[in-house]
């Protein structure tokens, strides 16, 4: 897959989670359109006694700076990509919930560090697996 990725114009960024597991997450985009600013991983795995973060999940953040200009705008666009793989229990709402806390957290340090730059419109997109 990650040959055809990059025979077809792609870059891609990809992140395995956490101990001895072996799927993660896959971010890709086109070369052509697109210019990675900065990417970030967040492990929600912190130690096997904690309570809540003691999962095997993880997650994507990708600052994307378009290649052309936003309508009506002499602006490129910057894309905030979040992908993750966030816990799916239905019993365990609070690992969930403190899983995309940290994560929007760290979007909005992000946020702020690129928010300096006016030459930006800025979006923030999400994916879930």
């Amino acid at each position: 897959m990650t040959k055809w990725l990059k025979d077809h114009d792609y870059f891609y960024e990809y992140k395995v989670r956490t101990r001895d597991k072996r799927d993660g997450c896959l971010t890709a985009f086109k070369k052509s359109r697109f210019e990675l600013q900065e990417s970030k991983y967040i492990e929600f795995f912190v130690h096997e006694d904690e309570v809540i973060l003691n999962r095997d999940n993880i997650a994507q953040i990708l600052v994307l700076k378009t290649k052309f200009l936003a309508p009506m705008s002499d602006k490129p666009i910057l894309l905030f990509v979040l992908n993750t793989h966030l816990l799916f229990n239905l019993r365990r709402g609070e690992i969930k919930a403190a899983q995309l806390y940290y994560l929007l957290q760290a979007t909005k340090k992000l946020e702020l560090k690129f928010s300096f730059f006016e030459k930006y419109k800025q979006f923030i997109a999400f994916s879930r697996t």
